[in-house]
């Protein structure tokens, strides 16, 4: 995709960012094609925050491990910094694998 095109995109957070250093957020990307694709946003301190939340609960061999599908992680959680991930990873079609296309619009 060019660039002007990875300019159209729109970007949608599905909540909110309680601490943009230390959170993770659904995102939703909408190509000017019509398709939709979706992926988390976390940050490394929200990792790190989950692994020791799995020391006291047992979860995640104890907080020895994390994964998530459709992962991307990113130095903070600012709106600047989540949209021009978007836009970078459409235009380089790093979307490709790191996103999941949205079932609601793929089966129409």
């Amino acid at each position: 995709m060019t660039n002007n095109e990875s300019e159209q995109i729109k970007v949608t957070l599905i909540g909110e960012v309680d601490d943009v250093n230390d959170d993770n957020i659904d995102v939703f990307v909408h190509l000017p094609n019509g398709e939709e694709w979706v992926a988390t946003f976390f940050t490394l301190e929200n990792i790190a925050k989950l692994l020791r939340g799995g020391e006291s609960t047992g979860e995640r061999l104890s907080g020895k491990y994390f994964w998530a599908t459709d992962m991307v992680i990113l130095k903070d959680l600012k709106f600047e910094t989540i949209e021009a991930t978007a836009r970078e990873m459409v235009r380089n079609g790093g979307y490709l694998t790191a996103f999941t296309r949205s079932l609601e619009l793929a089966e129409e």
